[in-house]
């Protein structure tokens, strides 16, 4: 799974991320019932804190075999009432995190659920291991790209580039 944040809109209505997420299955069997629902929440201080919640997937595929890609491109928004702004440098920080909770069932019907929490951020220059928050009363640096950061890794998963 790769998601990947290609734009984002801060208004006084709130904050919206437009997103590409590529499902690809490595297994070497087909996989059904593939869904993934996509959150969005604002970091209260604590970046692990309880994951957004939503009943509707994103993308839904009743399923994909072995090799194959499915790519599915959306936005995720956040009103303004739920944000949580951490001070920092006399300014007030918004940091929002994306939680992606795929879902599918493997050849032998088990079912594997995970939650992926995702930090939302703009890109240093050059590129570092941490992104910057966004400034709540200013607009959204155009120069700077946006990007993420994987908060935690579920049990069991491996990284893939």
């Amino acid at each position: 799974m790769n998601f990947e944040p290609l734009k984002v809109r801060l208004s006084a209505e709130g904050l919206v991320v437009a997103f590409r997420l590529t499902l690809s299955n490595i297994c070497n069997e087909i996989v059904t019932d593939v869904s993934v629902n996509v959150a969005m929440r604002s970091a209260d201080g604590s970046a692990i804190q309880a994951p957004a919640r939503t009943n509707l997937p994103s993308m839904f595929f009743d399923a994909l075999r072995p090799g194959d890609a499915a790519v599915h491109e959306g936005e995720v928004g956040l009103g303004t009432q739920s944000f949580h702004p951490i001070p920092a440098d006399g300014a007030q920080m918004l940091l929002p995190i994306v939680d992606l909770f795929p879902r599918y069932t493997d050849a032998q019907g088990g079912l594997h659920e995970l939650h992926l929490p995702v930090l939302i951020g703009q890109e240093h220059r050059p590129q570092t291991a941490k992104i910057a928050p966004f400034r709540l009363g200013a607009a959204i640096a155009p120069h700077r790209a946006i990007g993420c950061r994987i908060l935690q890794m579920p049990s069991g998963a491996r990284p893939v580039n």
